[in-house]
């Protein structure tokens, strides 16, 4: 997190507490803060390592400002936990209808 925190874009593996903070950056939509592998091979994070290096300059710069952008506070964490009951309560509404 404060990696993310101070523009450093992370090459993660999809594992643990990680892929809660860490998104695959994705050039067909321009999102994610991060390089992230799937499988936990030496072959899968030198791909990922590539990826991050063939990134051109202007959308690693927008991969930096989304890492920075990134807010773990406990406000927000507090607010995606509050969506996440609202959306659990709806749907358990409909599932007792």
């Amino acid at each position: 997190m404060l990696a993310l925190r101070n523009g450093l874009v992370p090459i993660a593996a999809h594992c643990g507490g990680l892929r809660q903070f860490v998104q695959d950056y994705d050039p067909t939509t321009g999102t994610g803060n991060g390089f992230v592998f799937y499988r936990e091979t030496a072959t899968a994070l030198v791909d990922a390592i590539r990826r991050a290096i063939k990134t051109p300059p202007a959308e690693l710069a927008a991969i930096v400002a989304s890492a920075r952008a990134a807010d773990f506070s406990w406000p927000a964490c507090a607010r995606r936990h509050e969506a996440l009951y609202k959306r659990l309560l709806a749907q358990a509404g409909k599932i007792a209808a």
